[in-house]
């Protein structure tokens, strides 16, 4: 199932923000996150960064983060936008 693409000032599931992204690829005029890319916590009272992206998209080496992965402070990512969405390539067996 496709799932939406994070970009910078998108929430996580414990209010939190992400802070950093791709400054030369934007998506509806925001920067596109991925993995490594950082972002505050309030509920956890700390930076965290974006451990999982999608596995079938990369950009520098750091795979895009879509709605749904996780933070370092065990937060979810939410992304703002639902039409730029990666499909996941099935694993083969």
């Amino acid at each position: 199932m496709p799932r939406a693409i994070i970009r910078l000032d998108d929430p996580t599931s414990h209010g939190g923000v992400v802070q950093e992204g791709f400054a030369n690829v934007k998506l509806y005029g925001k920067a596109m996150a991925g993995v490594g890319h950082r972002g505050y916590c309030p509920q956890c009272r700390c930076e965290f960064v974006i451990l999982a992206g999608e596995e079938t998209y990369e950009y520098l080496g750091r795979k895009a983060a879509v709605e749904g992965m996780l933070t370092s402070c065990g937060a979810v990512l939410i992304a703002t936008q639902h039409l730029a969405k990666i499909t996941p390539t099935p694993k083969q067996a």
